[in-house]
């Protein structure tokens, strides 16, 4: 078997996974006791919030999690909620990106929701939000921290690459990989904010 058939996805881009890891590492050694208290409970918190809107829009928790995730690309935290409540809530004029509230109501008439998604992040997102704390959610701010772009995130296996580094490294801090994630996302957002 040639070399280049049995380098990894990463290194094939110049990407060094040792260096991924330590970037990972360093944000999360660096995290106050605070924001791993907030990573831990992240997911949990909204997929509460996933509940909420099921009822509302008269479906279910998956349904309520796709809706998030569904309105989530390319949206600030605040505008992602807003978006997903007002199409819970059956409003005719959501704000924001019309693909995203598209995507969205298209999910509350799919017997399973998580069909609409095609991106490995909306994926891991719904699948967060739905109680699967082993998918690992990779956004912009998980790009900003291992130090990729989210162009190269979307190269043919990096993206599983990525979230192998993650889990990995959950099972090193005794959490799930989605706390895992939460842990750097609240910890590299703070201090972007």
């Amino acid at each position: 078997m040639s070399r280049s058939l049995t380098r990894s996805p990463l290194t094939r881009l110049g990407i060094r996974p040792a260096s991924v890891r330590s970037r990972l590492i360093a944000l999360a050694d660096a995290a106050t006791a605070d924001e791993w208290a907030a990573g831990r409970s992240w997911y949990a918190g909204y997929q509460r919030v996933a509940m909420e809107l099921g009822a509302i829009s008269g479906t279910s928790a998956s349904h309520g999690a796709a809706l998030i995730a569904a309105t989530s690309p390319r949206t600030r935290w605040s505008a992602n909620l807003a978006m997903a409540r007002g199409v819970a809530m059956g409003d005719a004029h959501v704000p924001g990106l019309k693909r995203n509230v598209a995507t969205a109501r298209r999910a509350l008439t799919l017997a399973d929701p998580a069909e609409v998604f095609r991106g490995p992040k909306t994926r891991a997102f719904h699948a967060n939000l739905s109680g699967d704390e082993s998918a690992v959610t990779l956004d912009i701010w998980m790009c900003r921290a291992m130090g990729v772009t989210p162009a190269t995130l979307a190269r043919v296996g990096v993206y599983e690459a990525l979230a192998d580094i993650v889990r990995n490294l959950a099972a090193r801090y005794d959490v799930t990989p989605a706390q895992f994630q939460a842990v750097v996302w609240v910890q590299i957002r703070g201090a972007a904010a």
